[in-house]
């Protein structure tokens, strides 16, 4: 149920606030593991059907939070980039946006290509891919449009 996962992370995440704990320090310690995991659990949860794959699949979400966190930072600092504070803007609404958007794309995917085992995976990654591109472009429109709008949904960040 998304309410309960919405409220598993906001809950998270104000407990790593009261107690002043880095997030992407913890998921450093988890390094590329995390990636190869992340993976082959996408692989598992794709050619297994089972009612028990519905559990893989919420614990691979968390998995893949750790991943992403975990190689994004990598990349940001092997690179020096994102010096800017609109990226950070911008990470928030891909967050808080993505779920209304992804559901669409996922239908839109699945309706138009076959479904077969490597098509399913190429789902996965083509509806994460384009809500992503979505999200951002969303974001640059309203923050065009409406800078003081866009500034309260992503809280002053």
């Amino acid at each position: 149920d998304l309410e309960g996962q919405t409220l598993c992370f906001f809950f998270l995440g104000a407990y790593l606030s009261i107690n002043k704990k880095n997030m992407v320090d913890i998921c450093k310690k988890f390094s590329f593991y995390s990636l190869i995991l992340y993976l082959l659990l996408i692989v598992l949860s794709l050619s297994i059907s089972s009612p028990f794959m519905e559990y893989v699949r919420r614990i691979n979400i968390i998995i893949g939070v750790v991943a992403t966190i975990y190689l994004s930072s990598t990349i940001i600092e092997r690179k020096n980039l994102i010096k800017d504070k609109s990226f950070s803007q911008m990470a928030f609404f891909i967050f808080g946006f993505h779920t209304f958007i992804i559901k669409y794309v996922q239908l839109f995917f699945t309706n138009l290509l076959p479904n077969n085992d490597l098509f399913c995976i190429l789902i996965y990654f083509l509806s994460i891919t384009l809500t992503v591109i979505c999200c951002i472009l969303l974001y640059k429109v309203l923050n065009k449009v409406c800078p003081l709008f866009v500034s309260l949904l992503v809280g002053g960040r």
